[in-house]
């Protein structure tokens, strides 16, 4: 794979969204976002292409299905974006049974990188999404989602915290 990203000096990572763990935030949005705009799509995430958009080092990435070298044969954004785009739609579908049928009232993204299920599901009134992820990759996507007015459709917390270091 090409190393599209770009390392910032002071060794954050990407620029606003910091480190390895951004980086497969950004590649998993193109992801979303390439399997929106296909015509048989399995997911929607209309929020996807902004955060790719919003990133230097993601910028020139695909976003659309035209925009694909060699279409659904190319192996990182073809069948990436097919994988994604299944695994998007088995988890909506399962945390929405979890509210809707099984009584759930809080939903725990850990890892949420650049999740938007806080904003783009129809939770039951009364729900509420934590993500949990690293504060950076929070703020990046706070700015994104408020640069577009972006409503949540359910409460949600951010949980500003690095995955990698010791809880304890």
């Amino acid at each position: 794979m090409v190393d599209t990203a770009h390392r910032n000096t002071d060794g954050t990572g990407v620029e606003g969204v910091a480190g390895g763990v951004g980086v497969t935030a950004l590649l998993v949005a193109a992801a979303r976002a390439l399997e929106t705009h296909r015509p048989d799509s399995l997911a929607r995430d209309v929020y996807a292409e902004h955060f790719v958009r919003a990133a230097p080092a993601s910028a020139d990435w695909p976003v659309r299905p035209r925009e694909v070298p060699s279409g659904e044969a190319n192996p990182l954004w073809g069948r990436f974006a097919r994988y994604f785009g299944l695994r998007t739609r088995v988890l909506d579908d399962f945390l929405l049974r979890s509210v809707r049928v099984g009584g759930a009232r809080q939903v725990v993204l850990v890892g949420a990188g650049l999740d938007a299920r806080a904003f783009r599901l129809d939770w039951p009134p009364g729900c509420v999404v934590f993500e949990i992820d690293r504060e950076e990759v929070l703020a990046f996507k706070h700015r994104v989602l408020g640069g577009l007015s972006a409503t949540p459709k359910a409460a949600r917390v951010p949980v500003p915290m690095d995955l990698r270091a010791d809880w304890a």
